[in-house]
């Protein structure tokens, strides 16, 4: 099931952007999350136990729903300064979150 933006907050730094997504699927399954992101970008998916560049799998408890964070940085200074982030579950179904610095 596709991840669900709960909060949007502005990172440390000019180039960051954090977020929070709630994943909501079967309980205790695993779900297998992949971010495409634009040229001179890079996302990291954050668990409280790992943090991942470009995807991540999260282990969905027995309530059926796991928060993660997603951190997006814009790395190179010729980048686009808004783009579109696709967050890829494996369904078939992207989800879209458009940012700007």
């Amino acid at each position: 099931m596709l991840p669900a933006l709960l909060a949007v907050a502005a990172g440390m730094s000019p180039g960051e952007r954090d977020y929070r997504l709630t994943v909501r699927a079967t309980p205790a399954s695993s779900v297998a999350l992949r971010a495409r992101m634009p040229a001179g970008w890079i996302a990291a998916f954050c668990t409280a136990s790992v943090c991942a560049a470009g995807h991540v799998v999260v282990r969905v408890p027995e309530r059926g729903a796991s928060v993660i964070a997603l951190h997006v940085y814009r790395v190179r200074d010729d980048a686009v300064r808004r783009g579109v982030i696709v967050i890829d579950d494996g369904t078939g179904r992207p989800a879209t979150l458009t940012v700007s610095f």
